[in-house]
């Protein structure tokens, strides 16, 4: 507790790639992440391809493009447990999980899906408000999972994939051109070179 005789709850300060998001009321940029296997009802593995927003990655031009600093608001689809679904990683960036598709969560409400209750979440996994790498949500009833976050330590390329590797490496990854941070080379921004030492 910040006070015991009072009873008043000692709130952690957060670094600022952890600030609170779902109380944030500005501009966002939305984005919806999609995964899927192709093939999946034909039983045959040789007839089934893994793909991320329709696309089997092959490193050309970006999924998506966002912008350095800048609210994400991005909706998950098709996280529900194996092997229907996929668990979604963001490259260096964790994801804060701001409600469903029942909803918008709002922190300190009941973690659970009732209407009446005002709390909605991403299901038994996930509270809303509480911060993630990757998403993988508890049942397909809870699709899409939205999450915000920003960019805000790396521009340029960042990737994304599902963590199950055998679907990554068959195609159902991708990645978000981040422009106008520190990385991207028309911005004018320097960024100080950091000597290295070896330590044998």
């Amino acid at each position: 507790y910040a006070d015991e005789s009072t009873l008043t709850p000692w709130i952690p300060p957060r670094p600022q790639y952890l600030e609170d998001l779902v109380s944030w009321t500005g501009d966002v940029e939305t984005w919806e992440s999609k995964t899927k296997i192709i093939g999946l009802e034909t039983g045959d593995r040789m007839q089934m391809q893994p793909v991320f927003n329709d696309q089997i990655f092959h490193g050309g031009e970006a999924n998506h493009v966002a912008t350095f600093g800048q609210v994400q608001e991005w909706s998950f689809f098709g996280t529900a447990g194996a092997p229907d679904g996929h668990p979604m990683h963001v490259h260096v960036n964790h994801m804060q999980v701001y409600g469903n598709n029942m909803g918008v969560g709002r922190k300190g409400m009941p973690n659970n899906d009732d209407p009446d209750a005002g709390g909605f979440d991403c299901g038994a996994n996930y509270e809303v408000g509480e911060w993630y790498d990757t998403l993988r949500i508890d049942d397909k009833a809870h699709d899409p999972c939205l999450a915000r976050f920003r960019f805000n330590d790396y521009s340029g390329k960042v990737i994304m994939h599902c963590h199950d590797l055998m679907h990554e490496d068959g195609g159902m990854m991708g990645w978000v051109d981040v422009q106008g941070g520190p990385d991207d080379d028309t911005t004018g921004i320097v960024v100080e070179s950091v000597d290295c030492m070896n330590i044998l």
